[in-house]
């Protein structure tokens, strides 16, 4: 089991490395006055890995929708809306609906995301690539890693004959 666990932040690690450079995100796009609008938008993701003793494996994908909402004292927080479906150790949990927070980092670069999940709250480290319309994530308190990548949104005309 361990060398499952090394095999997979090798993985990991290899994976975050090797992101072209030409897809690195070093600064805020033009027009973004607060980092937080870079995730407003909707988001679907996958992750996997190992939790808890005695590292029990943990598959989930489902949907977030990030917005900007305010604390008490009236600042900016990042706010996400989650939906997702879960396989712990065979133990499955559907279409479960829960709240998170995120933060972006001052360059725009990535981020943290808090998913306040009842089967398993867990927290990921994120990195964008591809013009900000995906991020590798890995988790910064389990043994987990995946990614997010943004919904497309087709709109439907009709034109009147």
């Amino acid at each position: 089991m361990k060398a499952q666990i090394k095999f997979a932040l090798v993985c990991v690690i290899a994976s975050l490395l090797l992101v072209p450079q030409a897809y690195a995100q070093t600064s805020c796009p033009a027009g973004i006055t607060n980092p937080l609008q870079v995730l407003v938008e909707t988001w679907s993701f996958q992750y996997n890995g190992w939790i808890d003793a005695p590292q029990l494996p943990l598959a989930a994908a489902g949907q977030i929708v990030a917005s900007i909402g305010t604390d008490r004292a009236g600042n900016p927080v990042g706010r996400l809306t989650i939906t997702q479906t879960s396989n712990q150790n065979g133990s499955i949990t559907r279409l479960e609906k829960d709240v998170g927070t995120y933060q972006i980092f001052p360059d725009c670069s990535g981020g943290t995301l808090t998913l306040n999940v009842s089967s398993h709250p867990v927290a990921f480290d994120f990195w964008f690539h591809n013009n900000r319309t995906e991020a590798f994530m890995v988790s910064a308190n389990t043994t987990l890693w995946g990614w997010i990548k943004k919904v497309a949104v087709t709109v439907f005309c009709a034109v009147a004959a």
